[in-house]
């Protein structure tokens, strides 16, 4: 009996350490999986117009990169034949479930929000990952040096912009934007990765790593100055309040005072850099004294909008059309009411354009969601609970400004990490062990999955590149267009360039055909999306085809919903001359 008991606690010891060695080769490739992400992806650069989501390579790069992460880790659930999961992983679900929950409204535009949808539920996705694989510290803190890293690699980027010209992102920009093309959402990005190296200076005694951290307040705060970023200045501020006290308490003396050497050299280095550059001294200076009214009008035009739906809001993706239709409607029966702006398509307020689009449901969620964080860090002390959530702040306060979720998806991914960073260690673990048919639903939903990005997201950077090279060459040339299969891929953005193209051709050969193409197509788009760009072509059309009753009917239409347009020279004939 001796020998068989033996022998059972020698087996079962063998296969604990197997599982433990397993385990931590499934968190090391979950790991370098990320660092695929901050160190490769999201750097990657394909010259483009501009925009928002998958418009920009870098985001197409990066969603691809965290679908691989994410495929990665459901294959190894169905290895290790267990999930485990807490009170935070079901509130965050059910805050995802209302959040998304007015997608089955009435009124919602599906295909408009798809991606808004797609994006949120991939961050619970990868909360969910991390939750299962790095609850150890030095994984975690992995990520989050790896984040560091990626801003290291951005301010290489911007400083090659600064003094170089580098190409290698269009530079249109007097400041560097690195990747992001957007100098708010650059400046976040350094604000939040700012915030990371100094509560990591209280994780990390690596020697190589340290240096990396004291030496980014030097490198990061001249890009932060000459960037101009009120959002970027404000987070800073908050960053350093909330986080010196914990920084301090966990630091020796000489630690201090290299890492505030290294502050305020970064800082004089900035003040340098920006007085020697005119144009960016003119900046600065713009963004230091200016205040303006119009972020709070937009503020008080999407609150009246809430106010006036506040229940089911006016629908997922309908948040540019009805707010076009809604302050126009505001101005005429009061004239000193703001006139709404005509390309406005986010509030710059995320709770704002949640509760919009959606009304109160989705702003239940985020609420459920903040007190889930808040309870979280209610449990860790009043210094460290200060400390975490000052790596909150930079994208908190930008989400609330602007809209850095839908202009990058790194701020997104870098979020969805700083929340698990937050909740870790919070309520007793449950395990749920998978049955056979779970794991078969698991392999091939990753395997569906990844197989459908790896196809759909390289098409669509090919088909948005070729629709950005049409519109940016000098001569253009219809049949480069038609040539481009865009059957399902920016299917909008190929239209607008080709009924441009229609309308032109129309108008040129006196063609009643082509100006009737394009009128079908306008009178729909401008239901979507109203532009004042799209009336006064349908005005010009109109009078082409001599139907001018129904041109004035437009005019007085446009006039209406673009009160500060001017449409009364707006005609054939001019056009001809």
């Amino acid at each position: 009996m001796a020998v068989k008991f033996d022998e059972y606690v020698i087996r079962e010891v063998l296969m604990s350490d197997n599982q433990e060695n397993q385990s931590k080769v499934q968190s090391k490739t979950i790991v370098f999986s990320l660092g695929v992400f901050f160190s490769f992806a999201m750097h990657l650069f394909v010259p483009n117009q501009g925009g928002v989501g998958l418009a920009l390579p870098f985001n197409a790069f990066s969603s691809l990169a965290l679908i691989m992460t994410i495929c990665i880790g459901a294959i190894f659930l169905v290895r290790r034949n267990l999930i485990t999961y807490n009170n935070v992983t079901v509130g965050l679900f059910i805050s995802c479930v209302l959040i998304s929950a007015p997608i089955f409204y009435e009124n919602s535009v599906g295909f408009n929000a798809f991606y808004r949808l797609v994006g949120l539920w991939l961050g619970f996705l990868l909360f969910f990952i991390l939750q299962q694989f790095l609850n150890e510290d030095k994984y975690i803190n992995k990520v989050l040096v790896l984040i560091v890293i990626s801003s290291y690699i951005e301010l290489l980027i911007s400083y090659s912009q600064l003094f170089l010209r580098l190409k290698y992102v269009d530079f249109s920009s007097v400041v560097p934007t690195g990747i992001f093309q957007q100098p708010n959402v650059m400046a976040s990005y350094l604000a939040t990765s700012f915030a990371i190296s100094m509560y990591l200076m209280a994780e990390n005694k690596g020697k190589y790593i340290r240096f990396l951290l004291y030496a980014f307040p030097f490198f990061s705060l001249p890009i932060l100055i000459v960037l101009s970023s009120r959002t970027g200045w404000l987070s800073l501020v908050l960053v350093l309040l909330t986080l010196t006290p914990y920084f301090i308490s966990k630091q020796s003396k000489k630690s201090i005072f290299i890492w505030a050497s290294s502050f305020f050299l970064g800082i004089l280095s900035g003040i340098y850099i920006a007085s020697i550059d005119q144009s960016l001294a003119e900046r600065v200076e713009f963004k230091a004294n200016t205040e303006s009214d119009v972020r709070l009008n937009l503020y008080k035009q999407s609150f009246d909008m809430f106010l006036d739906k506040p229940i089911v809001g006016y629908g997922l993706g309908r948040y540019n059309s009805e707010y076009i239709l809604f302050t126009a409607q505001k101005h005429f029966e009061e004239p000193t009411y703001p006139v709404g702006m005509e390309n406005m398509t986010h509030p710059h307020n995320e709770l704002l354009y949640l509760a919009v689009e959606g009304g109160m449901i989705p702003i239940f969620g985020v609420a459920l969601a903040i007190i889930i964080i808040l309870n979280c860090l209610t449990r860790k002390g009043l210094v460290i609970s200060l400390s975490i959530f000052g790596l909150l702040i930079p994208i908190l306060v930008h989400s609330q400004l602007e809209y850095p979720f839908y202009h990058s998806f790194p701020h997104w991914v870098t979020f969805i990490i700083l929340v698990f960073v937050a909740s870790r260690n919070e309520g007793v673990c449950k395990r749920l062990y998978l049955n056979n048919a779970t794991k078969l639903i698991l392999s091939l939903s990753a395997v569906v999955a990844l197989s459908v990005s790896l196809f759909y997201i390289p098409k669509s950077i090919h088909t948005k590149y070729l629709i950005d090279k049409y519109v940016g060459s000098e001569r253009r040339n219809i049949s480069d267009l038609r040539n481009i299969d865009a059957s399902f891929f920016w299917k909008e953005e190929y239209n607008i360039q080709l009924y441009t193209s229609v309308l032109g051709r129309g108008l040129a050969k006196g063609d009643k055909e082509l100006l009737k193409q394009y009128i079908t197509w306008a009178s729909s788009q401008a239901k979507k999306t109203p532009r004042s760009t799209l009336y006064k072509s349908l005005i010009i059309s109109y009078q082409a085809l001599g139907d001018y009753k129904k041109a004035e009917a437009i005019r007085n239409l446009s006039q209406q919903l673009f009160p500060d347009k001017n449409f009364s020279n707006v005609n054939y004939q001019a056009y001809l001359k």
